[in-house]
């Protein structure tokens, strides 16, 4: 148990953000032998996140690196009875609405945009959409066998 943590320890800590760094190297592999799943867009079409799961919480085993790619929502259309308003008090107290864009469900979590990457400290920060078919694709690797073990888009409604 004491040298599994201590790998991970090593592991995570080669896994910074910086250009060259660990984290680029094991992402690098990962995208270079990913085979997305039938139906999936092309790979930089997607907002790439990537965490080690050290604890197995995703179900995937200990120390596996997971993967979310999403692809990003275009921008809604705002207007007249479209999309989202907000309340605006004027000086006379009188209130209106101001059509403004919706958020988009599922993003927001490290504002990741279509062709970049991102690498979480925590899987639990990893963003995530209900439903959506191959707009979430999720990707399992194993940094032990250096391979993907799973690429498959989210499930239906």
């Amino acid at each position: 148990m004491r040298s599994f943590a201590c790998s991970l320890l090593i592991f995570a800590s080669a896994c910074s953000t910086s250009k060259g760094s660990g984290a680029d190297r094991i992402v690098d592999a990962i995208e270079e032998q990913v085979q997305l799943p039938s139906g999936a867009s092309p790979l930089q079409d997607y907002a790439r996140h990537y965490a080690v799961d050290a604890n197995g919480r995703m179900g995937a085993g200990r120390g596996r690196i997971i993967g979310v790619y999403l692809l990003p929502e275009p921008p809604r259309p705002t207007g007249p009875g479209i999309g989202c308003s907000e309340v605006v008090v004027q000086p006379n107290g009188q209130e209106t609405l101001k059509d403004v864009p919706c958020p988009l469900e599922g993003q927001g979590k490290g504002d990741v945009s279509a062709g970049e990457r991102r690498w979480f400290d925590d899987v639990e920060a990893l963003p995530t959409i209900n439903d959506g078919g191959c707009m979430m694709v999720t990707v399992i690797f194993n940094p032990s066998t250096q391979r993907v073990e799973l690429a498959e888009c989210n499930g239906g409604a």
